[in-house]
């Protein structure tokens, strides 16, 4: 693979086959977006807007009924001042969201896109390892 991987040559083919090098589990889902898991299983969809030429991770994790909408509030919050990288939000009560974008105008270095990627999955991780206990489903 070439040293840059520029903007007209960044699709989802492409970073398909980028993490299928770093060997990773790489899948579609039924609109085409592209499913990487890591070791540990953490399933990440990744996704492109061409027309802006943006590239996103995204993760998410059930949340129990177990807390109030207040405590998880909370959470979100705390995981947003303590990491980084990663942005959380709570789009529904019994959801976690965690994602990260980078534009590719230019081009981007494949190492990077890959680094990026574990780094992401990294801190995903680590939030999920900051929940109170039973608020991970």
């Amino acid at each position: 693979m070439n040293e840059i991987l520029t903007d007209q040559q960044m699709s989802i083919e492409a970073l398909e086959n980028l993490f299928r090098a770093a060997f990773l589990q790489v899948e579609r889902d039924k609109d085409g977006d592209l499913l990487v898991r890591d070791e540990s299983g953490v399933k990440t969809i990744v996704k492109l807007d061409p027309d802006k030429k943006l590239a996103s991770f995204f993760a998410i994790w059930g949340l129990t009924n177990n807390f109030n909408e207040a405590a998880k509030l909370k959470f979100v919050n705390d995981l947003n001042n303590d990491l980084i990288m990663v942005r959380f939000s709570l789009p529904r009560t019994d959801i976690l969201w965690c994602d990260y974008q980078f534009l590719y105008e230019g081009g981007v270095v494949p190492f990077q896109v890959v680094v990026t990627y574990r780094r992401f999955v990294s801190v995903c991780r680590s939030a999920v390892q900051k929940a109170p206990a039973g608020l991970i489903s």
